[in-house]
């Protein structure tokens, strides 16, 4: 029987622990009470925050450090929000409408129970993206759409270095899974 070496397990220990570290529980957090507030028009700036937290800026990066106060408004992370949904991270955008006008829109965190408003509606809210609305009396419809995934209630950041990143691990996870065959091979 052939034993695996510390190295080997060295590395698999690292390779984990690297995509941990690339996991997060963030969704975006906004709120407006009016049709063409920031929560709905600061759209490069959202997927500006989300780059950031998923590619750390490096010190001297002076993009990031003129608006780094602004990205942050618009950035939460949802740990505290894993009741119902035990790790996973939900994200959920609400609106309020009353006679044709926005009084609210949200974007936050959700424990897939609790929402700003009571939603009593026999169609409860799941996490497929899709949108559940209600009337709430002659007061207007209230709306929520719930979804499952990082920053899945708002614009995606800029792909480009997201797939490079994710090109480089499928690398490492290759090259660490064919350095353990040859260990465990030649140790036969």
């Amino acid at each position: 029987m052939a034993t695996v070496s510390r190295s080997t397990s060295t590395q698999c220990l690292l390779l984990f622990m690297t995509i941990s570290l690339c996991a997060g529980n963030f969704c975006y957090q906004c709120a407006d009470t009016k049709v063409g507030g920031d929560c709905q028009t600061y759209i490069k700036t959202m997927a500006r925050a989300r780059h950031y937290i998923e590619n750390p800026p490096t010190s001297d990066d002076e993009v990031y450090e003129k608006k780094k106060d602004l990205y942050k408004l618009f950035v939460k992370n949802c740990t505290l929000y894993h009741q119902g949904y035990p790790n996973e991270t939900l994200c959920v955008i609400e609106t309020f409408e009353y006679r044709g006008q926005m009084n609210m829109y949200m974007r936050d965190c959700t424990d897939g129970v609790n929402f700003a408003a009571e939603y009593t509606d026999v169609r409860r809210p799941r996490a497929d993206n899709q949108t559940y609305c209600e009337r709430k009396g002659d007061t207007g419809t209230y709306c929520v759409r719930m979804c499952r995934g990082n920053f899945c209630n708002g614009p995606f950041a800029n792909s480009a270095s997201k797939y490079l990143i994710s090109g480089i691990l499928w690398v490492i996870i290759v090259l660490n899974f064919i350095s353990v065959f040859q260990e465990v091979h030649h140790g036969m």
